[in-house]
């Protein structure tokens, strides 16, 4: 049954009581479009099932998603270790603003990212990270980056867009927050703008009151619209790897080609140095 779009801005209580169990965390009821909506809601925990996910919540861009994660989680003082191959919205955000705030980003290589012990510090806070890296696919293990951060009590957060949770489940890997922008296979319909974050209800608590202040919270409209795109999701990341892999294998078989970056071939030249392998994910 899919859920109408609730366009309302504010929802009507009964009574006092009502509102007296709202305040108190007693209701379910809904109180204002910012905090919430039926229609968001029901596309989060559709979201939060395909990752495997306790709670899961959308946002109203990637970068809103981003944004949030970083000013719910990290403070003045703190570092945020981020992959120097990582999308170009998230590098200006931790170089050029959340650096004005005293959070400081360290920006490191991919095989620093397998050497992670050697470099989280007593400051460090949270590692950003994406795999497989959009354009180059190349991948890092997650299993490991989790790891080494679970092991210092560092939070870790990936970028799930390129893989899509069909290709990938982080949190399956150990990683603490999935995110992934909306806008691209989740959707798959390019007339949605959104992001999502994913993971365990107690670290996803904090990003959702913090996306109270900041409004960033997704608008019905494109939730609607994303719960629709998410019912083709599996076949078309069907049909998107298996074009990529006809594409991937013509390519690697002309000789006028020195190199083809896709994970699905055996031949592909970008791995960490632990080897790490990536899901045959579009290219």
């Amino acid at each position: 049954m899919t859920t109408p779009i609730y366009e309302t801005t504010t929802f009507v209580f009964d009574n006092a009581e009502e509102v007296r169990a709202y305040n108190e965390g007693r209701s379910s009821k809904y109180l204002y479009s910012r905090y919430t909506n039926p229609t968001v809601v029901s596309v989060e925990r559709k979201l939060a099932a395909l990752d495997h996910a306790e709670a899961a919540l959308t946002f109203s861009s990637g970068m809103g998603a981003t944004a949030t994660v970083l000013m719910a989680h990290v403070k003045a003082g703190d570092e945020v270790i981020c992959a120097a191959a990582i999308y170009g919205g998230t590098l200006h955000l931790l170089h050029d603003l959340l650096a004005n705030f005293g959070v400081t980003p360290r920006f490191v290589s991919l095989d620093d990212l397998a050497n992670l012990d050697r470099v989280i510090g007593g400051k460090t806070r949270l590692v950003w990270f994406e795999s497989p890296i959009n354009p180059t696919l190349r991948c890092v293990d997650i299993r490991a980056v989790a790891a080494a951060c679970r092991a210092r009590g560092v939070l870790s957060v990936i970028d799930n867009t390129f893989a899509s949770s069909m290709n990938q489940q982080p949190l399956a890997l150990g990683v603490d927050l999935a995110m992934q922008s909306t806008t691209k296979y989740l959707n798959g319909h390019s007339d949605v703008t959104g992001g999502m974050v994913s993971g365990p209800a107690a670290l996803v608590a904090p990003v959702e009151k913090a996306r109270r202040l900041l409004g960033t919270v997704m608008d019905p409209h494109p939730a609607y619209a994303l719960g629709r795109g998410l019912k083709t999701l599996p076949l078309r990341i069907e049909r998107h790897n298996a074009n990529a892999r006809v594409v991937a294998e013509f390519l690697a078989g002309d000789r006028r080609v020195t190199h083809v970056y896709y994970p699905g071939l055996a031949s592909h030249p970008i791995t960490t140095s632990r080897g790490a392998r990536c899901p045959a994910s579009a290219a």
